[in-house]
């Protein structure tokens, strides 16, 4: 798993030598200081212990763009201090690397990379439970070709490899490799068509046993208008254990419909009977909703954004391998600009988590709030204060916790990009 640390490495050194001649060339450099109080440092139901932490960081984003191909590169070196525990003292690195082609007017090719190294127990992308303060890295690689062969037809082609490695020996590294092909096809433009998927996942765990995960989805369209769709669809997933854990499948039919009146307003929302077929034991089946939404309003002087999803995942490569995860999630942000220099901002969320693999049915209920001020007194300059609180439930008693952040932060950063 210690090659993970030489991809970011070796995408560098073949843009530097693929891009030294002919590219408008940009870079954008930034640097954070922050000053930040937490009276739940371990994240813990009891016992709970507080402590500042005070980071500074340097960051740049490198672009070379030519007319049909180009690159970015982003790298973020962040010092941790610890006032109380100094133990937890970080060289946080994060690195992201974006490669382009347009191979022909409608084919395009990616490759990414995107590495971080942190000591930190709350990412944005992550329910599972993490309490532990030691570092740990995360690394995914991937390549996507994407070809548009009619007005609202395409087909994407992608492959990713990730990784997890853990300095917590109570926490499980992992790898995966997930291969992915997906088709939209209108036989009828405009009136009806078919969206079809279908996507592999191999697992590699350290003590748990490794995975074969296969997925097809096949969905039959009806345009009524603009704006509107309906569907029809099956999905499949197969989870096929390397070892005595049992196998299963899932099956889900659905109906429901996409609705998009501008780039502001989407809903999605569909109704499936979802049923667990275990190899051994009984199957089990529940109604489940899927949906997604997201509802911006603009105003004069500020905004206010609704968001939220729901339906099923697999939760398998976190800080926990819980399999089987039913979710529902409401997020919202409420921001005012009342004047030119400074604004002010509202949020909150609500997140519940089943997870029906494990042996305790356990369920997890994360809420968070808070609020922050932005004052920007130059174009290159900028400062945040902001609150947050945050509150789990679970049926896991050691899993619950009740945090409070405060935070002070000060950006400098030039007006505008540096052509170099």
């Amino acid at each position: 798993m210690k090659t993970c640390y030489y991809i970011p490495a070796l995408f560098f050194i073949f843009i530097t030598f693929e891009v030294c001649f002919g590219y408008q060339t940009t870079f954008a450099p930034q640097l954070t200081i922050t000053e930040e109080y937490t009276d739940n440092i371990d994240l813990t139901n009891n016992d709970q212990e507080d402590d500042y932490i005070t980071t500074i960081s340097t960051s740049f984003i490198l672009s070379f763009l030519e007319r049909e191909k180009g690159a970015e590169i982003s790298y973020s070196p962040t010092y941790s201090f610890y006032q109380e525990y100094d133990d937890n003292n970080t060289l946080r690195h994060n690195a992201g690397l974006l490669l382009w082609n347009q191979l022909s007017r409608n084919t395009r090719l990616e490759i990414t990379d995107n590495f971080n190294y942190t000591e930190e127990a709350i990412t944005e992308d992550q329910f599972t439970i993490r309490s532990s303060r030691e570092p740990y890295y995360t690394n995914t690689a991937g390549i996507n070709l994407s070809n548009q062969f009619g007005p609202q037809d395409s087909i994407i082609l992608n492959y990713s490899y990730g990784i997890l490695e853990n300095e917590d020996d109570n926490i499980e590294d992992n790898e995966n490799h997930n291969g992915a092909v997906d088709l939209v096809f209108w036989p009828i433009e405009n009136s009806l068509g078919i969206e079809t998927g279908f996507t592999y996942t191999k697992g590699l765990y350290d003590t748990s046993d490794n995975i074969d995960y296969w997925t097809g989805r096949l969905r039959l369209l009806k345009r009524f208008s603009r704006h509107f769709d309906g569907f029809i669809q099956y999905s499949i997933s197969v989870m096929e254990y390397d070892g005595d854990t049992e196998n299963y499948k899932l099956h889900e039919p659905s109906a429901g419909f996409n609705y998009t009146l501008t780039d502001n307003t989407f809903l999605s929302l569909s109704g499936g009977y979802l049923t667990q077929d275990w190899e051994e034991r009984d199957d089990e089946e529940r109604f489940n909703i899927n949906g997604e939404l997201n509802q911006n309003w603009l105003f004069q002087h500020g905004s206010i954004n609704l968001s939220g999803s729901s339906g099923y995942a697999e939760e398998l490569f976190g800080a926990e391998n819980l399999g089987l995860d039913i979710y529902y999630q409401a997020n919202g942000t409420a921001t005012v600009n009342p004047g030119r220099y400074y604004s002010a901002d509202i949020f909150g969320g609500f997140r519940k988590d089943e997870y029906l693999n494990t042996d305790d049915d356990r369920e997890d209920q994360t809420g968070w709030a808070g609020a922050g001020i932005t004052a920007q007194p130059a174009r290159w300059l900028s400062f945040r204060l902001e609150y947050n609180y945050r509150k789990v439930d679970s049926t896991i008693n050691e899993n619950e916790y009740i945090e409070n952040r405060v935070f002070f932060r000060v950006t400098l950063a030039p007006s505008s990009l540096i052509r170099l």
